[in-house]
C-alpha cells in the first residue's frame, strides 16, 4: 500500500519519528507517497492538542483514509472523531498489515467504538530503526521506550512498556554526534546536554562533565510530595545540586511542577539554596500539572486547586527573588493556568462538543467547574490494556 507520513511539528525528535515510521513502512514492503497519491495518510501526534491539526487534515482530505498514531493516541476517542483508524502503541503491527481489512482486525487499532478493550501494541523490531541525520551535524537514534521510574504523574511510564534498544551502545561508540531519543537517562555521559535523575547527579561516584548542561527533575516542593509521586530526594539533596554544579562548573536546567504545592512551600525549598556565583547558566522551568487519565495521579483530580498553578509572571518574580542567592539564575516560559486547564479538558474529552466547550473556557473558575462536573467524569481508562511488564536485561 501507499502511505503518506505526516506530522505537525518540525522539532528534531519529531522529524526522527517521521524518518522511523517511513523506515518501518518500507521494511514491510509499503511505498512512501504524497498525500494526494497515498492510500492511507498516517498522522503522528505527540500532544493531545494536535487533534486540531488532525481535524484540518480531515477537512483538507475528506475522502482519504486517515490513520492517526503516536504518544497522544491513548486518548483515542478524541482522535477517532477525525480519523478512520487510531493506532494505540507502536506502529510495527500496523505496518505489517498488507490490507485495510487486516488493519481492522488488530487489537491495537480503533476502527469503531464497538470492541474495547483495545490492547496497546508493544511490538518493536530494533534493527528497523534508522540512524538518521535529522540535522547536518547531528544524528538521531532510538534509545528506549517507556520509563522504568514509574513516576505517578508520567503518562509515558504508564502507557509504554520499558524497552531498551540493545544496539544503542554500538551506535554511540560508532558515531560521535548522536542523540539517543529516550525518556530514560542512560548512556548520556558524553553528551553536552544530559537528562539525569537527582540521585545520580549528586552521587559521590558521579563525575560531571565541565560546561555540560544537566537537566534535573525537581518536580515538587516538599519531601513528602516528591516521595509520594515518585521522585524521592531530600531538601538537603536539593542544596547539594547547587554545590556540586558549582564545584564542577556545569550548567543546570531544573524542572518543577506547579499545581500541587503552594508558593510558600516552594519558597521553603528554595530558601535552603546557598549563596553562590558561577559562570554557568542556571535555568528553572515550571510546568503546570495535567491530571492524565492513565496515571495513578488521576485519583486526585477532583482536588485540583487553581491557586497552586503558576503563570510566567509569577515564575519570573519567584526566580528573580533567588538571584540574590544564585547568579545567574533565569526562568523559562510557563504556560498559563487557563491554557493548562483547557489542555486537561482535551485529555478527558469524548465529543466535538467537549472540545468546543474547552476552547470557550474564559476563566479559571469556569474551567475548574467544567473539569469537575463534566470532563473528569469521562474516564475510559479501562478501554485500553497496557503490557507494562519487561525485564531489565539490557543496558545502553
Amino acid at each position: 500500500m501507499k502511505y503518506a507520513i505526516l506530522s505537525n511539528s518540525h522539532k528534531d525528535s519529531v522529524e526522527y519519528t517521521v524518518s522511523s515510521l517511513m523506515s518501518i513502512a518500507t521494511h514491510y514492503g509499503h511505498e512512501i507517497s504524497t498525500p494526494e497519491d497515498a492510500d492511507i495518510l498516517c498522522l503522528s501526534v505527540c500532544d493531545i492538542t494536535e487533534v486540531e491539526w488532525v481535524k484540518k487534515i480531515r477537512e483538507k482530505f475528506p475522502r482519504k483514509i486517515i490513520a492517526t498514531g503516536g504518544h497522544a493516541c491513548v486518548y483515542y476517542r478524541i482522535f477517532k472523531l477525525y480519523s478512520d483508524f487510531v493506532n494505540i502503541g507502536h506502529g510495527f503491527d500496523f505496518f505489517s498489515c498488507q490490507t485495510i481489512e487486516e488493519i481492522r482486525t488488530l487489537p491495537c487499532v480503533v476502527s469503531d467504538f464497538s470492541s474495547p478493550p483495545y490492547k496497546a501494541s508493544e511490538k518493536v523490531e530494533w534493527r528497523v530503526f534508522p540512524i538518521a541525520n535529522v540535522t547536518k551535524r547531528q544524528k538521531y537514534y532510538i534509545g528506549a521506550f517507556g520509563c522504568k521510574n514509574k513516576c505517578q504523574f508520567c503518562l509515558t511510564s504508564w502507557t509504554h512498556k520499558h524497552q531498551i534498544n540493545p544496539y544503542a551502545r554500538q551506535a554511540t561508540q560508532k558515531y560521535k554526534n548522536i542523540t539517543l531519543v529516550s525518556n530514560d537517562s542512560h548512556n548520556t555521559d558524553n553528551r553536552m546536554t544530559q537528562s539525569i535523575m537527582v540521585r545520580d547527579f549528586i552521587s559521590p561516584q558521579k563525575t560531571l562533565k565541565k560546561y555540560a548542561v544537566y537537566r534535573l527533575g525537581i518536580e515538587f516542593a516538599t519531601e513528602h510530595d516528591r516521595k509520594k509521586y515518585g521522585k524521592p530526594f531530600t531538601d538537603d539533596d536539593f542544596v547539594t545540586i547547587f554545590l556540586k554544579a558549582q564545584q564542577y562548573g556545569v550548567r543546570l536546567k531544573l524542572f518543577c511542577i506547579s499545581g500541587i504545592n503552594t508558593i510558600d512551600e516552594w519558597h521553603h525549598l528554595f530558601a535552603n539554596i546557598p549563596y553562590i556565583y558561577t559562570k554557568g547558566k542556571y535555568e528553572i522551568k515550571f510546568t503546570n500539572l495535567t491530571f492524565e487519565m492513565f496515571t495513578p495521579l488521576k485519583k486526585g483530580r477532583f482536588e485540583i486547586d487553581p491557586a497552586h498553578y503558576f503563570d510566567s509572571t509569577q515564575v519570573k518574580q519567584f526566580v528573580s527573588y533567588y538571584k540574590q542567592r544564585v547568579w545567574p539564575l533565569n526562568s523559562m516560559p510557563c504556560s498559563s493556568p487557563l491554557k493548562t486547564m483547557q489542555r486537561m479538558a482535551f485529555c478527558w474529552s469524548k465529543t466535538e462538543q467537549d472540545i468546543l466547550l474547552a476552547k470557550k473556557m474564559k476563566n479559571l473558575d469556569e474551567a475548574v467547574h467544567a473539569l469537575k462536573s463534566v470532563y473528569f467524569l469521562q474516564d475510559y481508562n479501562d478501554d485500553i490494556q497496557f503490557d507494562l511488564s519487561g525485564k531489565e536485561e539490557c543496558r545502553f
